[in-house]
């Protein structure tokens, strides 16, 4: 470059630096939420693109291809190289944080840097990058999600996936509306009911699926209780049997876990919460009393979880039940119910999904409610909300599931408004939906239901499977820091090399 094309490069920037000190930018918010949208007033020299993917051309014999961020993109094309450098085209790309705090000043430096890098003389006949990324302070939240799919065409029964396990063998089961699927990695075993077969599933609607300590699976369908043994491949059947009265107490369980003795766990919808003894093979049966403060909040049970210290909290729609063991049959339960006179009671009362995560904290997703901390101090909730006014809050207060990733990335799945991924230290979520003009976004805005295998991929019940592999997904910021001496020497990075 010609000393004085480059001084026409670096006026050109330095022109541009102007403008953005002086910039207005007006935010417009789609209905779904999904994307926002910029109105820039920008001279010719700058332009904006929004989209899934971004096509660098830096010269006739070079072009990169790199994922973007859908709400935080700004690019700005400077014209002025002359034909004769033999660049096609020169894009500045910066990013780093969502367009409600858009990093101006990280654009500023990123542009202050090249024109640096032009005096000192970095620019020869072929300018061969040009991309510098400024995401001071990014903790990983700004970033594209790309998920891989697995639907129907792929061998999957039926899209709607309620649930999801790996078992000790790893093979992937996946509970739809319409079947159980078992997954290899490369094909699919659909079971559904026979009717002609005693020892197949009693129905094709699953809930649950949960692995005992022993290696069964075991299944909650809209139609009874059923356990699967991998080594005989059948099925054993639990259903109410009103002539024995240690039978389930109910046709249709919801969820399943088991406590650290070894007894199974079932919920039910409308017939209160079972416990399977395993050794006796008999059921026994626990119930709302109106006449108990103590008894069982509600007798329509969605969640039940086993924390790290055995303690069985039980979700009903009628509010969150902790158990008391006093041995045998003998359980009292506390409750926790919303109070609308109490800002520090439980959100909602239909509860949905509760996890415990690394810290051993509590958290209880409901419908209606949104996301809640149990405090053990004193027994009270912090509340997570959506809030039309912040673009940080929770997508939606109907939450369906929650997860806890090994990186301890918290995940919120919700009914209508896809997937969040929430920074607890922050209080923040970010927002993940399905895009229909991208073919790598979530598949659907209805998130039933999450889990990450062994190898680390997250896999995600939403418009089919969803799979997201967190490695390819995440970036390292490594930057200079001026009281330690092991970071990067200076924050100036020219060249790369891999070894």
């Amino acid at each position: 470059m010609s000393k004085g094309n480059k001084n026409v490069f670096v006026n050109e920037i330095t022109n541009i630096i102007y403008v953005l000190k002086k910039i207005n930018i007006n935010y417009i918010l789609s209905e779904s939420r999904a994307r926002l949208i910029t109105h820039l007033s920008l001279p010719p020299s700058l332009s904006l693109l929004v989209s899934p993917s971004l096509r660098l051309s830096l010269s006739p014999s070079l072009s990169l291809s790199l994922p973007i961020f859908p709400r935080c993109v700004f690019l700005s094309q400077i014209p002025q190289i002359p034909a004769e450098e033999n660049v096609a085209g020169c894009w500045l790309l910066g990013a780093g944080c969502w367009f409600d705090d858009f990093p101006f000043s990280q654009i500023l430096v990123i542009l202050e840097v090249i024109i640096d890098l032009l005096k000192m003389g970095f620019a020869g006949r072929c300018i061969r990058v040009i991309m510098i990324l400024c995401m001071a302070g990014w903790s990983g939240y700004g970033q594209t999600f790309r998920f891989r799919h697995l639907g129907v065409e792929g061998g999957l029964s039926q899209n709607s996936v309620n649930c999801i396990m790996q078992d000790g063998r790893g093979f992937m089961w996946f509970g739809t509306q319409d079947g159980l699927n078992r997954y290899d990695g490369y094909n699919f075993v659909v079971y559904r009911p026979d009717p002609a077969d005693e020892h197949s599933l009693t129905h094709s609607w699953v809930w649950d699926v949960f692995e005992d300590r022993q290696g069964n699976q075991w299944i909650a369908t809209w139609r009874g209780l059923t356990k699967y043994d991998p080594y005989t491949d059948r099925f054993t059947r639990f259903l109410p049997d009103t002539a024995d009265p240690r039978s389930i107490s109910g046709e249709r369980p919801a969820a399943i876990c088991e406590d650290q003795e070894g007894y199974i766990w079932i919920a039910t919808w409308g017939n209160g919460l079972n416990r399977y003894d395993p050794v006796s093979g008999k059921f026994s049966h626990f119930l709302m009393d109106p006449e108990n403060n103590h008894s069982l909040p509600g007798n329509f049970v969605r969640e039940v979880f086993c924390d790290s210290r055995d303690r069985l909290w039980v979700g009903t729609w009628s509010g969150l039940g902790l158990a008391e063991k006093h041995g045998g049959d003998a359980i009292t339960f506390c409750r926790f119910r919303h109070d609308e006179q109490d800002p520090s009671s439980l959100g909602g009362n239909r509860i949905m999904s509760i996890i415990e995560d690394h810290a051993g904290k509590i958290w209880v997703g409901t419908r209606g409610g949104g996301l809640n901390l149990f405090r053990e101090k004193d027994s009270s909730f912090v509340h997570y909300r959506y809030d039309k006014n912040d673009s940080h809050s929770l997508s939606s207060n109907d939450v369906c599931t929650l997860y806890e990733d090994s990186a301890n990335r918290f995940w919120v799945g919700t009914f209508t408004e896809g997937l969040n991924l929430f920074d607890p230290e922050k209080g923040t979520f970010t927002h993940i939906y399905h895009d229909p003009d991208d073919p790598e976004s979530l598949g659907g805005n209805n998130v039933y239901s999450i889990l990450e295998d062994r190898s680390g991929l997250v896999w995600i019940g939403a418009g089919g499977l969803n799979i997201l592999n967190t490695r390819i997904n995440r970036f390292g910021l490594y930057k200079h820091r001026e009281k330690d001496r092991f970071s990067l020497s200076n924050n100036y990075v020219t060249s790369f090399y891999e070894d």
